[in-house]
């Protein structure tokens, strides 16, 4: 016999595929207005992939929910996704003002690149 869990475990796991590796824990939870599947990833990042591409996903996951039947087997209305620890706010502890010189051309944009995403990252701060 299957279970609810091991279910959705191969539906999230199938409709993810590039995230399926950030996949912390997968929950399903009861509310008042009926049951939400919680995927819970290990880092920001992963989520932060997941609000990129939501949309894709979760056209993938209706597809597959359909092919498998599963509405036999576990309901669930809505499909939130968290970070693991997600709650915890990052504060900038660099200033943004450190030497690429040194860098090869291809690294030294990389690092323009950081050096901007920091300054912008203090600039949100101060605001």
């Amino acid at each position: 016999m299957v279970t609810k869990q091991e279910v959705l475990r191969e539906l999230v796991f199938d409709s993810l595929q590039e995230l399926r590796e950030f996949v912390y824990r997968i929950e399903l939870r009861s509310f008042a207005k009926g049951q939400k599947l919680v995927i819970v990833f290990s880092n920001f990042f992963a989520l932060q992939e997941w609000n990129k591409k939501e949309a894709s996903i979760m056209e993938r996951m209706r597809e597959l929910y359909k092919q498998r039947g599963l509405k036999e087997i576990v309901v669930f209305h809505q499909v939130l996704a968290k970070a693991k620890g997600q709650n915890r706010t990052y504060k900038e502890l660099s200033t943004g003002e450190f030497d690429t010189s040194y860098c090869a051309p291809i690294l030294g944009g990389i690092m323009d690149r950081i050096k901007i995403a920091i300054k912008e990252n203090l600039e949100r701060e101060r605001v």
